[in-house]
């Protein structure tokens, strides 16, 4: 499939790879992983490089959707299902669908890290602090205040 003709996943020589989804309903989702801090970009980098293995076959028991929510159970970091897809064509992994689909299949094994429960949420407050830069302050009383860190969070 020359994927430079398609609508819904553009590679573009600047960019990278644009996704776009349209959902039956009408709604149009085009926010994209490059929009996000760059310290998300990057976990969600890493979190697939780690946790998802190539297959040769088409797993259809999974979707891009699916596996943003075991992103964000693992995270807690929420992205929409169209900065997944972005996110797994950067990371090597096109569709094996068609591209007008909302939610796309990948060549993925189905052993794969991300689909073990026991890794559930286990490093989710400590990436999602790191990623969206919040501090804990303490109150008066000594409990935990999260507040949001204004400064752009970079990645050395």
């Amino acid at each position: 499939m020359n994927y430079r003709e398609d609508p819904f996943l553009v590679f573009d020589d600047e960019k990278g790879w644009i996704t776009h989804t349209v959902h039956p309903s009408g709604f149009v989702d085009n926010e994209l992983l490059t929009d996000e801090p760059e310290a998300v970009q990057v976990i969600t980098k890493i979190w697939i490089e780690w946790c998802i293995t190539p297959a040769k076959t088409v797993n259809k028991r999974t979707s891009s959707y699916a596996l943003k929510h075991c992103f964000e159970r693992m995270t807690g970091i929420y992205l929409t299902n169209n900065q997944f897809k972005q996110a797994m064509a950067m990371c090597g992994y096109l569709p094996h669908c068609d591209c007008s689909e909302v939610n796309w299949t990948y060549a993925i094994s189905s052993k794969s890290t991300c689909f073990k429960s026991y890794h559930k949420g286990k490093y989710n407050p400590l990436i999602c602090e790191y990623a969206y830069g919040l501090k804990k302050e303490k109150s008066a009383d000594g409990t935990a205040i999260p507040t949001t860190d204004k400064e752009k969070i970079s990645i050395k």
